[in-house]
């Protein structure tokens, strides 16, 4: 029985590493190629889904799988050339995500998550601190557009990013990874339902963030914060927690990350005035084409792009809308709602948990990655038998 058990939990955690690597990282997404990942991602949950069954293979969640699908196709109809293969990337992950995420339990995987994630900070952050004061003794490899060391990501083409990236293309990519695991833990936070060794693992992953030095990272740990804490206000710890809470703004406003962005004129504030330009222009494709979009990974939407301004589709929330339509959305945000429910979030929690996901989609073009389908498709299913053959 415990042999049982050591092979069902090493497949759980060859499933969970796989969520996290087909992510977008450098060491894994990007040197085998997006196309081959998503294949052999796929793959692995088709073999996991065959030898790990938990409940039926359509569930309630599918129905976002099939409509999604159903207003891709639409898209299609009317913007029938293609530029790339993003389609195709969304369809494989999607699918691969459903067919991992609705058939292991929720405490299982939040679990794994943690703890991949943070080893992946123990790993990386001591060489994130090598790096930036110089003492590094592990070369800096350049591999196309990326820089890596020892792989972990510390640059690209333009330089060296001088903040936290982990295993990712970039720090914006990693915080939305951490802030993750933030977020499955806020009902175990609001309770104090914690061990010795998750204690340790969100105060790591907790840095880990703060070294991403990402304004849209400080914002939504804001959120989270607030979520975790906010049943304190009728308690005798409102007064404390309020001062806590009130420094923690204040110090995230005054921060330099925050600051420069806002105010200076340096690469920081030109990020955000591309992104703000990349909404903006997105914005108005959706409007344009509101109900088929300009078609996911479509040469018409890669020429309206052009036309409008939108230069690196940033926002993950809004290039959905703009390639398949604002339905897709509403889907999106129903399946969403539903998941958050499922995962035991209620009243104001819900809608904060809600808040913090769309920020991390915002700040990003993740919405095809595996994570992104976590609240989706995850459930509390505690009690459900698993079968390893």
């Amino acid at each position: 029985m415990k042999l049982r058990l050591t092979k069902i939990t090493l497949f759980e955690y060859i499933a969970v590493a796989l969520v996290l690597l087909t992510s977008g990282t450098c060491v894994w997404y990007h040197e085998l190629t997006p196309a081959i990942a998503c294949f052999v991602y796929l793959i692995f949950a088709i073999y996991y889904r065959i030898h790990h069954p938990i409940g039926p293979l359509i569930g309630f969640t599918s129905l976002y799988l099939f409509l999604s699908y159903i207003f891709i196709l639409i898209s299609f109809c009317f913007h029938p050339l293609l530029a790339d293969n993003q389609a195709l990337g969304f369809i494989f992950q999607s699918l691969g995500s459903y067919l991992i995420l609705s058939n292991i339990s929720y405490r299982a995987f939040i679990r794994k998550y943690l703890k991949l994630v943070f080893l992946m900070c123990v790993y990386a952050i001591p060489i994130y601190f090598l790096i930036e004061y110089e003492v590094s003794p592990f070369p800096i490899i350049e591999r196309g557009p990326f820089w890596s060391c020892m792989g972990f990501t510390v640059g690209w083409y333009s330089g060296l990013f001088h903040r936290f990236a982990g295993f990712y293309h970039e720090p914006g990519a990693c915080q939305i990874i951490l802030n993750l695991a933030l977020i499955l833990y806020i009902n175990d936070i609001r309770s104090w339902n914690l061990s010795k060794s998750e204690k340790l693992e969100l105060l790591v992953i907790l840095t880990g963030v703060i070294l991403t030095k990402s304004t849209g990272a400080y914002l939504t740990l804001l959120v989270i914060l607030l979520c975790c804490f906010i049943d304190k206000i009728k308690s005798r710890l409102f007064l404390p927690v309020f001062v806590v809470m009130s420094l923690c703004i204040y110090g995230i406003w005054i921060s330099d990350v925050v600051q420069d962005k806002l105010y200076k004129e340096n690469g920081d504030s030109v990020s955000l005035m591309m992104r703000q330009a990349d909404n903006l222009a997105m914005l108005r494709m959706t409007l344009e084409e509101p109900w088929t979009g300009w078609g996911l990974g479509s040469a018409d939407h890669l020429k309206r792009s052009d036309a409008v301004g939108n230069i690196s589709n940033s926002n993950g929330i809004l290039y959905m809308t703009s390639s398949v339509g604002i339905p897709w959305f509403i889907l999106f945000v129903f399946f969403l709602l539903m998941g958050i429910y499922g995962l035991g979030f209620r009243n104001i929690s819900l809608l904060f948990v809600l808040l913090a996901f769309l920020m991390l989609e915002s700040n990003e073009r993740f919405i095809e990655c595996p994570v992104s389908y976590i609240l989706l498709f995850l459930s509390r299913k505690e009690n459900f038998k698993s079968k390893l053959l």
